[in-house]
């Protein structure tokens, strides 16, 4: 292999293993209905954006289906007090910020923080 050809070897590689399938949303769509929560709710400033988002997800996942947690990959939110500090970081609608604890709290169980409160 030549060395332009290990170079984009290497940045595909890199590339795929950066992404954790919460964060992949924009590249490969989510997978679950929390991971679309996290995808389309995060960020919101009004609670109807929220609410349509949340609809939106609803419409797309069932919320009761189970999901298998999600298991963190190199970048991305390693547990849930990492998955709330970066899904809230730009998060001011309250329904928003309900639904994405919920989603943190289901997609990072097991990670035995206790759940900080909302800014």
């Amino acid at each position: 292999m030549n060395r332009h050809g290990r170079s984009i070897f290497l940045a595909f590689t890199v590339s795929i293993g950066a992404f954790d399938s919460a964060n992949a949303g924009w590249l490969l769509g989510p997978d679950s209905y929390h991971e679309c929560i996290l995808d389309r709710v995060a960020g919101s400033t009004d609670d109807p954006a929220a609410t349509q988002q949340t609809i939106s997800c609803r419409d797309d996942f069932s919320p009761m289906a189970p999901e298998e947690p999600l298991h963190p990959f190199l970048f991305g939110p390693q547990n849930l007090r990492e998955c709330l500090e970066k899904y809230l970081a730009e998060t001011s609608a309250p329904f928003a910020v309900s639904q994405i604890q919920e989603a943190c709290m289901s997609l990072y169980p097991d990670s035995g923080e206790s759940t900080p409160s909302p800014q």
